[in-house]
C-alpha cells in the first residue's frame, strides 16, 4: 500500500506544524518509508513534533503501568550484524542499510528487566501468513515466499 501522494503529505505536515502537532500523544517507529536522515538526528529518540514521539531504533516508554516498546527498521540478513555504521551523506549502499534492523538494537530490548506489554515493529511477524487469506496476500505481495 502506497502512502499519500506528495501533495497530500505536504498538506498533512502543514496541518501538523500549524496546529502544534496532534491533540493526543502518539508514539511511532521508523521503517523503510520514513525519512531516515531526519530520524537519525533524533539519535536517542524524542519528540519529532509536539505530541509525536519517536521511540528510536529500539526504545521503550512507560504509559501508566503499560510498557510500550518498539523496534524500528526492517530486517535484512546481510546488514543485521554490522551495527551502526551509516553517516550522512549516504551513498548507494548506506541509503538502504540505514533502515535495516541491527542485532545490537534487538539485544538491547532483550535485556530489559520488565516485560513489554505492547510491541511495535515495522516487520510482519513470521507466522502472519498463517492467518487470513495468504494466497491473496502472496498474489499482491510478491516478496512473500510460498
Amino acid at each position: 500500500m502506497a502512502g499519500p501522494a506528495s501533495s497530500e503529505r505536504e498538506v498533512i505536515l502543514e496541518i501538523l506544524f500549524r496546529s502544534g502537532g496532534c491533540l493526543s500523544s502518539h508514539h511511532f517507529i521508523g521503517g523503510n518509508h520514513e525519512a531516515s536522515n531526519y530520524l537519525c538526528e533524533l539519535h536517542y529518540g524524542g519528540w519529532s513534533l509536539p505530541n509525536i514521539y519517536f521511540l528510536w531504533f529500539a526504545g521503550v516508554v512507560k504509559f501508566g503501568n503499560i510498557h510500550i516498546g518498539g523496534l524500528s527498521r526492517i530486517y535484512n540478513a546481510r546488514n543485521y550484524c554490522l551495527g551502526h555504521h551509516e553517516r550522512p551523506s549516504y551513498n548507494d549502499n548506506t541509503i538502504r542499510s540505514v533502515y535495516h534492523v541491527w542485532e545490537y538494537d534487538v539485544h538491547k530490548l532483550m535485556h530489559l528487566e520488565e516485560p513489554i506489554d505492547i510491541f511495535l515493529s515495522h516487520d510482519w511477524p513470521l507466522s502472519s501468513t498463517n492467518y487470513g487469506n495468504w494466497q491473496q496476500l502472496a498474489h499482491y505481495q510478491k516478496t512473500i515466499q510460498r
